[in-house]
């Protein structure tokens, strides 16, 4: 063998050498990665499948609290709706009511009026004529 070839061939030899020590801590770290990455994968599976059972469990419950809301819902609806009848015949016993009183009541209120006005006139009159009956020189016992 010619000693270029030899060369060639102890170079070739050395960067084999040179690759392989280079390759080999490389891979160790990338398995080692890689069994970090299968143990935080099946640590997040079993995170996972507890998530997805609190989900459907979560689920469950708002689909019978949607239910029971919405039962709940038809009864204020019906409460709602005893509420404005008893209302609207509240408004018509009241209409009613104030017109069967509202009239007799204003004519006996007018009329409790008038008789005060008509009562102190009177007592005005009276006692006018008093005084002017003691004021006069016929009722002094004079002339």
């Amino acid at each position: 063998m010619s000693v270029p070839l030899q060369i060639a061939l102890g170079l070739a030899a050395l960067a084999f050498v040179a690759l392989v020590a280079t390759l080999v801590p490389a891979i160790l770290q990338v398995r080692r990665q890689a069994d970090q990455i299968a143990a935080t994968v099946a640590e997040l599976r079993g995170d996972v499948a507890g998530l997805v059972r609190d989900s459907r469990d979560t689920l469950a419950r708002l689909g019978d609290l949607s239910t029971r809301v919405e039962r709940e819902w038809h009864h204020v609806e019906k409460v709602v709706g005893t509420v404005r009848d008893w209302t609207e015949r509240a408004d018509h016993v009241i209409t009613q009511v104030d017109a069967a009183i509202e009239p007799p009541l204003l004519s006996t209120m007018r009329a409790v009026g008038l008789a005060r006005v008509g009562i102190g006139a009177f007592m005005d009159v009276f006692r006018h004529r008093r005084r002017g009956a003691a004021s006069t020189p016929e009722s002094q016992g004079g002339d």
